[in-house]
């Protein structure tokens, strides 16, 4: 009895320590199972999985011109890559079809295949249809990235001011600007590049092909710009003519308002295609008009006579004399005259482009003045219009550093050096009171959420000279075209101004014979609408038998080509004979009613009209969203229209920016004359007090849009 008590017992001692562990054995599993489902899980469905690392820039930012017409944009592309691990399973029958449909070589597929990356480029931007098509075929390992590709719609158009693109250390397709705005906005325009990690089961990752990030493509900053996409065209087609004509080694034209500083259009040649940089060189995709430094010739005495009158240095009645050369410091230089002009008024040296008169008022001004009033004029420092471009300060020695011939050879233009914006802002001055405008090129920053993030004001940069000085050398500026040297920079009904500019080039130590910059520098001066453009031609070649290389010969018609064409597009018509034509009243019948083409496609365009206009059509998209001319006025039967591509978002812009205009100058202008002048704006109006315009709101070259209103203070006394 008491043996089996004893075996009872120990049989329950040991049935209570097998409970015992195995119920530590089922919380130790739990407690497991816990903290691999919860606590780890992360780490142990990543062993599950793939990864692919790759690296991804936002969309690039947009360049707009004043009008939102797009001048640069990135498009999506599909770019074909490959996992090489997958790929081996079935290499040769993907390779083939790749080579095929890709255009690329079979072995280097198939070298790619060998390679220890989960990740490897084949080609980059692949046409939609053929990357669809090979997307149905379901090819093993083979994948399809979305990214942007640089566009530049309007091809060439303002290329050495826009630059171009390339591809960055990641090998993101647009994401490296390589000149011009596009690589000095850089940092703005290509966003923040960052890794995207994207993670397939191992057991599905054949169906993971249509992955991509559209979503994660949020855009870089986009800029906007003062240039006026017509008048853009407008100078590069002139350019155009000039490079086929006079076969120059570069040319470019500016047009600047000189009322706000704003560049309207900045061009040169040679040229390029943004879209297609395959044989370009830096010397193309330059831009000349900024970067380069010449000798400006007579253009720069204007700055002589304009110091010279703001010092009281000469006089309107003070007559000099031009006996077709100055000889200076006894006989040991003489400057040649290309006329003999005899007794003239300052006036009349300066139409003629007089060297010896020009001489003896630098003497009379003096170096010290001279130099000062130039240096102020900003010469000799960049203009800055664009941070980090590479842009010269030209060349302007300290007084000190001056020989002899110094002073006498800087007032015509002659050992100095400048560049074409320093230029035309300085001389600008003239139509603006004596006040020089900081020139301006980018007008704001603005984020991929359409919000300005940084605005760049209109701004004076010094006031160079009085009202008064600006009245004479007006006076003055207009006495070249009208007897002077610029005669054929003339436009028939409107008030031009100008000056001529012939330099030769130098080589160093000396000048070389028979190597020019031919240049003219003019205004269109009209009550109510200023422009400045400034046409700088290097070593024009003359055609067969013409032997005049100067500026009035050479470079005023392609100011006075310019000239006529952007008053047409801003409907600036004469004061005296309302016309609604570039061309003269005796060549009508030599020109053509332009018909009204905007909205339809090219096809439809081509169709309707082409066999009574001739059409140049810029840009890609299926419809026509604006032209230049605009529609009813004449042209002459061997001009083209130019026909502006979009779709239906520029077009619906494009109607909205359609009645932007100027402000018009109306200080001094009666409630009369105002609302003459205002009936052609269709835009809100507010008066107060009477008698004449005192003050005015926008200033005078502000840009109007619809949602203006012109705000005028009269007073009864007349400024």
């Amino acid at each position: 009895m008491h043996d089996f008590v004893e075996v009872k017992r120990t049989h329950k001692s040991r049935l209570i320590f097998v409970g015992v562990m195995s119920c530590f054995m089922v919380t130790m599993v739990i407690l497991r199972l816990y903290v691999v489902q919860v606590k780890e899980h992360a780490k142990w469905k990543a062993l599950g999985q793939k990864t692919v690392k790759y690296s991804v820039s936002k969309k690039r930012g947009t360049i707009f011109d004043r009008n939102l017409s797009k001048l640069a944009i990135s498009s999506p592309v599909k770019s074909c890559y490959i996992c090489p691990e997958e790929v081996l399973t079935n290499s040769e029958g993907v390779a083939m079809e790749l080579s095929k449909r890709l255009g690329i070589n079979k072995e280097k597929v198939l070298q790619s295949s060998l390679r220890k990356s989960k990740f490897v480029w084949i080609k980059r931007a692949v046409a939609d249809e053929t990357a669809e098509e090979i997307q149905k075929l379901n090819l093993p390992g083979v994948y399809f990235k979305n990214e942007f590709k640089r566009i530049y719609p309007y091809g060439g158009l303002a290329s050495n001011l826009l630059g171009c693109v390339g591809q960055d250390g990641g090998g993101i397709l647009d994401n490296k600007g390589l000149e011009g705005i596009e690589a000095i906005y850089n940092n703005y325009l290509k966003g923040v590049t960052g890794v995207i990690k994207k993670q397939f089961d191992s057991k599905a990752i054949a169906g993971a092909k249509s992955w991509d990030i559209d979503s994660r493509y949020f855009g870089g900053v986009s800029i906007h710009l003062t240039i006026d996409d017509i008048i853009q065209s407008i100078i590069e087609k002139e350019l155009d003519q000039i490079y086929k004509f006079y076969k120059p080694k570069s040319t470019f034209i500016i047009v600047q308002n000189p009322l706000t500083g704003e560049l309207l259009g900045i061009a040169t040649r040679p040229g390029y295609d943004a879209n297609n940089l395959k044989g370009t060189t830096a010397e193309n995709r330059k831009n000349r008009a900024l970067l380069d430094v010449y000798e400006p010739g007579s253009t720069f005495k204007i700055f002589t006579f304009a110091a010279a009158l703001e010092a009281g240095a000469i006089s309107e009645s003070e007559l000099f004399n031009c006996g077709g050369m100055i000889k200076i410091f006894g006989d040991q230089f003489v400057i040649k005259c290309h006329d003999l002009h005899g007794k003239q008024t300052y006036a009349e040296a300066f139409a003629n482009s007089c060297n010896p008169v020009t001489i003896q008022i630098a003497m009379k001004l003096g170096r010290d003045k001279f130099y000062e009033f130039i240096k102020k004029a900003g010469f000799g420092s960049p203009t800055n219009i664009l941070p980090n471009a590479g842009e010269s300060g030209g060349i302007l020695r300290e007084p000190r550093r001056w020989s002899a011939l110094s002073l006498p050879s800087m007032s015509m233009g002659q050992e100095i050096g400048v560049n074409g914006v320093q230029l035309i802002s300085a001389a600008s001055a003239v139509l603006n009171d004596g006040v020089m405008m900081k020139p301006l090129l980018v007008t704001a920053l603005e984020d991929s959420n359409s919000k300005t993030i940084r605005k760049f004001e209109i701004e004076p940069f010094v006031k160079l000279f009085s009202r008064e000085t600006a009245e004479k050398m007006k006076k003055s500026l207009k006495k070249v075209v009208t007897t002077g040297t610029g005669k054929r920079s003339a436009v028939e009904g409107y008030e031009i101004l100008g000056k001529t500019g012939t330099s030769q080039k130098s080589g160093g130590r000396a000048y070389e014979a028979g190597k020019y910059f031919s240049s003219y520098l003019g205004f269109i001066n009209e009550p109510h609408f200023k422009l400045s453009i400034l046409v700088v031609i290097n070593e024009p070649q003359l055609p067969a038998g013409a032997k005049d290389v100067h500026g009035g010969t050479v470079a005023a018609p392609a100011f006075k080509n310019v000239a006529e064409k952007i008053l047409m597009y801003y409907n600036i018509l004469p004061e005296e004979k309302k016309i609604e034509t570039f061309v003269s009243a005796n060549d009508l019948q030599k020109s053509v009613k332009i018909p009204d083409i905007v909205g339809l496609t090219a096809s439809e365009a081509k169709v309707k009209y082409e066999d009574k206009i001739k059409i140049q059509f810029l840009g890609n998209g299926p419809l026509v969203v604006k032209q230049f001319p605009k529609p009813f006025k004449f042209l002459p039967y061997d001009e083209s229209v130019i026909a502006y591509l979009g779709n239906n978002e520029d077009l619906n812009t494009n109607q909205k920016n359609e009645k932007n205009f100027f402000m018009p100058m109306l200080i001094g202008k009666s409630m009369k004359e105002s609302l003459e002048i205002l009936k052609n704006y269709n835009l809100s109006y507010e008066f107060s007090g009477s008698g004449f315009v005192a003050e005015q709101k926008p200033m005078p070259g502000e840009l109007l849009s619809d949602n203006n209103t012109i705000k005028l203070n009269f007073s009864m006394n007349k400024n």
